[in-house]
């Protein structure tokens, strides 16, 4: 991270952020200049105003980056069976050859296994509890308002002792007995 991590202005997704830099690891070119505008936009949208809220932050760009990626895998692979459903007769396309990249691509190879949708929702769930947890250390980061001043309560008033307090109690009794 950079010098003084806490403060706003030097806590950078885009430069101290670790995982979603490790979910693009390995795209195409075209997938990580996408991550990272969106990572841009997520930073400039959140502002974190320290480490532990940009901890946050990246793991809601990976989590989002990897739900990109899955959902890019399971569109190949259906354009992929597709393809070889009406092309197979006549050998492999280049359309065939390049989904079959993203495709094969894939470091979990989920597309085709079925697991994609447990999968996602997986990431979902992830990405909302993120969400709420980072909106939490926002509101408590935020300083809290002052509370409006109050009239103190008859007994917290100050004691009045000595000779001043027994002409006060006499006068009070002797309004009282008229």
């Amino acid at each position: 991270m950079t010098q003084n991590s806490s403060s706003r202005e030097n806590w950078n997704l885009l430069k101290d952020g670790l995982l979603w830099k490790r979910v693009v690891e390995g795209t195409t070119q075209d997938f990580q200049v996408q991550a990272q505008a969106f990572v841009s936009q997520l930073q400039e949208a959140v502002k974190p105003a320290d480490a532990l809220q940009g901890l946050m932050l990246d793991r809601i760009a990976a989590g989002n980056l990897r739900k990109e990626l899955l959902l890019r895998e399971e569109s190949a692979a259906r354009a992929y069976y597709s393809a070889v459903r009406t092309q197979a007769p006549y050998g492999k396309t280049k359309e065939i050859n390049q989904c079959s990249i993203v495709m094969c691509g894939s470091p979990m190879q989920v597309a085709w296994s079925g697991l994609n949708i447990r999968q996602e929702c997986l990431l979902d769930q992830g990405l909302h509890r993120d969400l709420i947890l980072l909106q939490h250390l926002q509101s408590a980061a935020q300083p809290a308002a002052p509370l409006p001043e109050r009239k103190p309560t008859k007994s917290e008033r100050k004691v009045i002792d000595g000779p001043a307090a027994e002409a006060i109690l006499t006068e009070e009794q002797g309004s009282g007995a008229t």
